[in-house]
């Protein structure tokens, strides 16, 4: 299995390469038509692909902005606007263990032995016992 820190620094070596193959491409193309025009040439410095090439540029550009805006704002870590008190949030739970159908097996569902990962029946299970799972 390849790390995720191999295929990282892979990519940024393929990305590194290429950043340096295109220009020196372009120049020696360049460098060698002796002034004469290329379809190669032709087709780089056309005003439509000149366009499409800038409209593309603004567009990540303007997408890379919204990426970092958007991120900084779901990063964040929000607090509730004010604190519940004692029968609020008594209250709070009641109705959130009222809304499951079957709290036995549910019950169940959330513990596990440690050694062969059965599930506890719910009589099993106790304050005291809390380690075991």
């Amino acid at each position: 299995m390849i790390s995720k820190t191999t295929t990282s620094s892979v990519s940024k070596a393929i990305l590194l390469l290429s950043l340096v193959v295109l220009p020196c491409s372009c120049a020696y193309i360049t460098a060698t038509s002796h002034g004469r025009k290329t379809s190669l040439y032709d087709m780089i410095l056309s005003p439509l692909v000149l366009k499409s090439v800038l409209v593309w540029i603004v567009f990540e550009i303007m997408f890379y902005l919204y990426f970092l805006r958007t991120k900084k704002r779901l990063q964040q870590t929000t607090k509730p606007k004010k604190s519940l008190n004692k029968s609020e949030r008594t209250n709070l739970f009641w109705n959130c263990v009222h809304t499951i159908p079957d709290l036995t097996s549910w019950s169940e569902g959330w513990f596990y032995y440690k050694k062969d990962y059965s599930h506890p029946s719910f009589k099993d299970i106790h304050r005291e016992n809390l380690a075991l799972w």
